[in-house]
């Protein structure tokens, strides 16, 4: 009886739908749609109480808050667009899959660069500090790093990428492409796309959750489009 009722309401249902004109379901699903990504937004957005603690920070050029999904865990809730929120590019401040990233919150709760064609990038760990002392500039390194920190961040600035495919690939087959996300450790990530874009990205990670990863971050570089022959 219950089946019965289900299908009878569901034949109700698409016959009311089908008595609308075109144009009443369009705005419909229009509306439907916005409902959806306002939803979509809410769930990706930061905890009020870290949007808090830097709003000063987030007040200066090139700064935000990402919240990233582990993957596979809401792709139920956010699909092929979205991906289920494990993606972020840093240079469409999105994350919208498809289009270009340049971070991943893989299955495993690791942090991943690099995930289609030619792209290809390395992290570095600098240890635990201040993402708002992380200066725009290769110059003026953080006075709490490490002589090996101080080392990497060097490299990670002074590094130029390859110039033909086959270098390309051997670069992407050498580079720490992954690394763990720890609470408090600011990271270094250069995320290289031929065609597309060449970054360097500070970032902090706030608060690791039982399925997500919330990063406060600084985009410190962004250099000529790699080009490849």
């Amino acid at each position: 009886m219950k089946l019965i009722a289900v299908f009878a309401f569901s034949m109700a249902a698409m016959s009311a739908f089908g008595q609308q004109s075109d144009s009443d379901k369009i705005a419909r699903i229009k509306k439907d749609l916005a409902e959806i990504a306002d939803l979509e937004a809410s769930l990706l957005a930061p905890p009020p109480d870290i949007t808090s603690k830097y709003a000063e920070f987030l007040k200066t050029p090139e700064t935000g808050i990402v919240k990233l999904f582990r993957r596979g865990t809401r792709r139920d809730v956010m699909g092929p667009r979205m991906d289920g929120g494990a993606y972020y590019s840093f240079v469409r401040r999105s994350h919208e899959y498809g289009q270009g990233n340049d971070i991943e919150l893989d299955e495993g709760g690791l942090f991943k660069v690099g995930f289609a064609g030619a792209d290809y990038g390395f992290f570095i760990s600098l240890g635990r500090g201040e993402i708002e002392s992380i200066p725009q500039e290769s110059q003026n390194p953080p006075a709490w790093l490490t002589a090996s920190a101080r080392k990497a961040w060097e490299s990670a600035w002074s590094y130029r990428t390859p110039t033909s495919i086959e270098e390309f690939r051997k670069e992407a087959r050498a580079a720490e492409n992954h690394i763990l996300p720890r609470d408090g450790v600011v990271y270094l990530l250069r995320s290289i796309a031929p065609r597309r874009s060449d970054v360097l990205v500070a970032f902090k990670v706030e608060k690791t959750l039982d399925d997500s990863v919330v990063i406060v971050w600084r985009l410190l570089n962004n250099w000529p489009t790699p080009e490849i022959r």
